[in-house]
């Protein structure tokens, strides 16, 4: 009878543990779906809170962080090329590296806007893949340009790390 009883209890936590795991997929579904329709991106939903609580007209706002996007973009882009041009002059780098490495750059900002939605939809592990690949092939066109490929990806230590902070106003 004791048999019985412990039975219908594990029956029961299963059942439970059961519908708690069906609730939780369909919640991550749920968030999944909400999250892939959501069209615009995190500073387009900022600029309709602004918006919205100051009573502005959207366009206008959203005109002003495109603006400061590109002002950003720009300055970017600015400072990548006075450090290679630095480099250059440390004799680190030749002056023919480095317009290989700023076409390299501008061709790997087009294809990552012209792939950008179609890696939205891969999973996380195809993403790695994908990831790695890329990585093994600039990786080849680097060491086939004499090329240190901390040139291509960045400015080297700092560059967009997490928790390295250097001139972001951190403290070391």
């Amino acid at each position: 009878m004791e048999n019985k009883k412990l039975t219908t209890t594990n029956k029961q936590k299963v059942l439970i543990a059961s519908i708690l795991a069906g609730l939780a997929i369909m919640l991550g579904v749920y968030g999944v779906s909400k999250a892939g329709a959501f069209e615009g991106t995190g500073m387009n939903s900022l600029a309709s809170a602004i918006a919205s609580k100051f009573n502005l007209n959207q366009k206008d706002v959203q005109a002003v962080f495109d603006e400061h996007r590109s002002q950003m973009m720009k300055q970017r882009q600015q400072d990548y090329k006075a450090w290679l041009d630095q480099e250059v002059q440390a004799g680190k780098l030749t002056q023919d590296q480095e317009k290989l490495i700023l076409e390299k750059r501008t061709a790997l900002e087009a294809e990552r806007a012209a792939n950008r939605s179609a890696h939205q939809n891969l999973s996380a592990e195809e993403r790695k893949v994908l990831m790695d690949s890329h990585h093994a092939e600039l990786e080849k066109w680097a060491s086939d340009n004499g090329i240190d490929l901390q040139y291509l990806l960045g400015f080297g230590r700092g560059m967009g790390r997490i928790g390295d902070h250097h001139d972001r106003g951190f403290e070391q």
